[in-house]
């Protein structure tokens, strides 16, 4: 992650990546350092939005399995649509 907010800060197209006796084994370059970040903040987007993994993939989960993770916070949702719209005065 400090490789690619150094790509970000300074432009760079690539950064160089040494071993420690200062020999090149390879570079990181401006994609591969922007696809670190969008993961970075991806990620963090989740964790703020409470969105967890459901531990397998969509395409495998079954529709029981996507009820029983969705259905309690979609009834919660509707509740409070109810009592909101109860409370408007329009």
């Amino acid at each position: 992650m400090r490789v690619a907010t150094l790509i970000q800060e300074f432009d760079l197209t690539a950064i160089a990546v040494v071993d420690s006796e200062g020999r090149l084994v390879g570079s990181v370059t401006f994609d591969d350092a922007m696809d670190v970040i969008e993961e970075e903040r991806t990620e963090d987007f989740h964790k703020l939005g409470s969105v967890r993994d459901l531990g397998i993939n969509f395409r495998e989960a079954s529709v029981g399995l996507m009820y029983r993770k969705r259905f309690p916070w979609l009834l919660v949702l509707i509740v409070v649509s109810i009592v909101s719209k109860r409370d408007c005065p329009l």
